[in-house]
């Protein structure tokens, strides 16, 4: 099941280790976060041109890379070839992250840049021979993976240019080279049960929605309509099934949620219900996990994709996490569709089905609005309960008519360096505070 990523850079999954002192991996063949948004990255169009992929400015950096039919008997080291325009900023207060995965065993390293540096220079990952049980282990053994991250604490970095990532090792080894930041999210392999619906929380369950419905409707009948919502039918015009709101009755559809690019079969479009508070007249949304962008996604090892049923005709994915170290997850919404003038919650919508192990450091999440103002905080998920869906709060906004553009929201945890299971993902809703 793959997830929709589309400002994001794919590159090359099937890459082979040869034999030789080194492999070199072009910028083409790396995993870049936002490396299709012209407005953060130019990456080069092919695998064979010398160019490097070019950072113009973004504030989270992340480069990946995959290679196959590594030796797991032999040491390794990974550096990635970069420079700095001579106007490049936001390098020197913040380091950066090298991951080295190989296996089951994962080693890092914190590198600080000179932001004064001149010419091409390399970032190194440190030197790593595989464990016994990455031995014994054929599937996963044979597989490097290696990252460069920044999660840059609030600052915006720019004018870095990755050339190429290679690989060395000891006189007697063979090298390995792949680069790239890494974010791996990973679900459980079990199914869930069938009582366990897919349905943002404080929704009506599917039986007490038809019930209310049809006693609503009865009410409604001799009342005046009540006033569309913000920008209702242009929201419609994505809907998966005609919705005809100049009928008093059909309000009730916008109540229980309409569908919205579910049967559409573009990646780049964002698969959500959207539904309108009844008490409010505000509207609602809920994007589901298919369109958050989540690393290592469509790796079966990492992440597998239950389908649950949200109504009697929709059968929805969600992501379940099997097991990972570093875990992020993040997408964007445009907050033109909100109602103007109220107060927003935006909160992850999750479960934890045992086995969950991994959680004893906090999750971290962060809502990044359109002006760039951040709101981050903590949450700690060895507290919660298990087997039922809760809401994580992510942030606020107070929507207007003024403030266009799209927020970004994002959940993640690498820092402690825990493997981690039992996270199901379902969504992100949107909805007014109480």
């Amino acid at each position: 099941m793959a997830s929709n990523s589309s400002p994001h850079h794919s590159g090359n999954s099937s890459l082979k280790f040869k034999d030789g002192k080194t492999m070199t991996i072009p910028p083409k063949a790396l995993n870049i976060v936002w490396g299709n948004d012209n407005r953060y990255w130019t990456v080069p169009e092919k695998e064979g041109l010398p160019a490097p992929a070019e950072l113009h400015q973004v504030s989270w950096l992340e480069v990946t890379g995959v290679v196959d039919d590594t030796n797991p008997n032999k040491n390794c080291e990974v550096g990635f070839r970069v420079s700095l325009n001579p106007d490049a900023f936001g390098w020197g207060k913040y380091p950066i992250y090298m991951m080295i995965k190989k296996g089951t065993k994962i080693s890092w390293t914190k590198i600080n840049i000179n932001p004064n540096r001149k010419g091409e220079f390399e970032i190194k990952g440190r030197w790593m021979k595989a464990d016994q049980q990455s031995q014994n282990n054929v599937n996963s053994s044979d597989r490097k993976t290696t990252s460069m991250a920044s999660n840059s604490q609030k600052t915006w970095c720019s004018d870095v240019h990755p050339h190429h990532n290679t690989s060395s090792t000891s006189s007697e080894d063979k090298n390995i080279t792949s680069g790239a930041c890494t974010n791996d999210h990973h679900l459980s392999r079990d199914g869930l049960s069938q009582d366990q619906e897919l349905e943002p929380n404080g929704e009506e369950s599917s039986k007490n929605r038809k019930q209310s419905k049809q006693g609503e409707a009865k009410a409604n009948q001799s009342s005046k309509r009540v006033s569309l919502p913000h920008n209702c039918g242009d929201i419609l015009k994505h809907a998966d099934s005609p919705v005809d709101i100049s009928a008093t009755t059909n309000q009730e559809v916008l109540y229980a949620g309409v569908f919205l690019n579910q049967k559409r079969k573009a990646k780049t479009l964002v698969l959500q219900k959207y539904w309108v508070d009844k008490q409010s007249n505000c509207n609602c949304f809920m994007i589901f996990a298919q369109s958050l962008s989540i690393t290592w996604a469509e790796d079966q090892r990492f992440w597998h994709w239950p389908l649950l049923k949200e109504s009697s005709d929709e059968n929805l994915a969600v992501a379940e996490l099997l097991d990972v170290c570093w875990l992020e997850v993040h997408g964007r919404f445009e907050v033109a569709n909100l109602s103007p003038g109220r107060l927003y919650e935006i909160v992850f919508v999750v479960m934890l089905k045992d086995p969950a192990y991994g959680w004893e450091d906090p999750v971290n999440l962060r809502l990044t609005l359109p002006d760039g103002t951040r709101q981050e905080r903590k949450e700690n998920l060895m507290e919660k309960p298990r087997g039922r869906w809760i809401d994580i709060p992510v942030g606020e906004f107070k929507s207007s008519t003024e403030k266009t553009g799209e927020m970004e929201f994002s959940l993640y945890e690498y820092e402690g360096g825990k493997w981690k299971r039992g996270l199901l993902i379902k969504g992100v809703k949107i909805h007014p505070k109480a």
